[in-house]
């Protein structure tokens, strides 16, 4: 039989295996026999797969944001080359310190039915770096991200719920006669039968749709809604009152479902808004230009203070840590 400790130094050399092949991915000039030895040790193993994929995440981060390099063009490629691996051991070690917790930790959680009361009405509201899954009144279900408050009205026939705070999924039971709404500030998505995220943070609410079609109305605003289907993304920007639509990967969008948050292009302080709902000190940023860095890339619940770390080799910041909280600062 396999022990933990067994298991954890698996992962860990699976970490650094997929760390070494984006290395030599990138600087190219590799041989046939080398592509078809990456090739099958991608296939060998589904894990090694998605190890790689999460180091590709952090190396286009990396990448896209390099450092202020010589003015030579010699000194430049050998400043980029150097920073790429200082970025790649970086995410090696995030990767490694949380392996064996992330891979074999109980995803499952047992479901609760929300106590919903007379007249079936109920709140969901759920604590630091804690999922709640439930099961709604009308057989739908719903995983109620961490940090986060749902208000559930069922009474009068009705299929209504508020998302106050934080992010939530559903599975919506099909039901023509009684759509599912979900009001989230301002907007409301309608939906009938279908599986659907939505969160929210202080600039943005997010609406991504995994199954079916859903129906996004801004509330107070114009009465024709927008819609999205399977594979689709809507944000819409409070400040501007404006709405994107975009195709995207569900499953990196949902991937908090199993203690990672995904982020392809987002602004740092909607990431830092996420990952809030999960670190155990409050994360700050102190400079209000910080927030409109764009920032791609993995963040591991299990791994926050490694995550961080390993962000101080992508943007120009660093981390001051006091009893309470985590402040991100200009590195000067």
């Amino acid at each position: 039989m396999t022990s933990p400790t067994d298991t954890e130094a698996e992962d860990t050399s699976r970490a650094w295996a997929a760390g070494m092949w984006a290395v030599k991915l990138d600087e190219g000039g590799m041989s046939e026999a080398e592509i078809s030895e990456w090739i099958s040790w991608c296939e060998r193993d589904h894990r090694n797969l998605a190890a790689f994929e999460e180091m590709q995440s952090l190396w286009s981060a990396a990448t896209k944001y390099p450092p202020q390099a010589s003015s030579t063009p010699k000194a430049t490629r050998k400043s980029l080359s150097s920073w790429r691996r200082i970025v790649i051991a970086a995410s090696i070690a995030a990767i490694s310190t949380v392996a064996f917790s992330v891979f074999h930790r109980d995803r499952s959680p047992e479901v609760d039915r929300i106590p919903v009361g007379v007249g079936r009405v109920g709140t969901v509201e759920t604590k630091m770096a804690t999922n709640q899954k439930a099961i709604l009144p009308d057989g739908s279900r719903v995983e109620v991200g961490a940090r986060s408050v749902l208000d559930v009205d069922f009474s009068g026939g009705k299929r209504e719920l508020k998302l106050r705070e934080g992010q939530a999924y559903f599975q919506v039971e099909h039901d023509p006669d009684h759509p599912f709404v979900v009001e989230a500030d301002l907007v409301r998505v309608v939906a009938i039968g279908t599986a659907f995220d939505v969160s929210r943070s202080l600039s943005e609410i997010a609406i991504t749709v995994q199954e079916g079609t859903v129906k996004v109305f801004r509330i107070n605003g114009d009465a024709h809604p927008v819609k999205a289907e399977a594979g689709y993304q809507l944000v819409f920007d409070k400040s501007t009152g404006k709405m994107r639509r975009s195709i995207v990967d569900p499953s990196v969008a949902m991937g908090w479902r199993e203690g990672r948050l995904e982020f392809t292009g987002d602004k740092l302080d909607v990431v830092i808004a996420s990952v809030n709902r999960y670190a155990p000190h409050r994360i700050v940023l102190q400079d209000p230009e910080l927030g409109n860095l764009v920032f791609t890339g993995t963040v591991f619940v299990d791994s926050i203070d490694s995550s961080l770390d390993a962000m101080q080799q992508v943007f120009a910041l660093q981390i001051q840590r006091t009893e309470h909280e985590v402040i991100l600062t200009k590195r000067r």
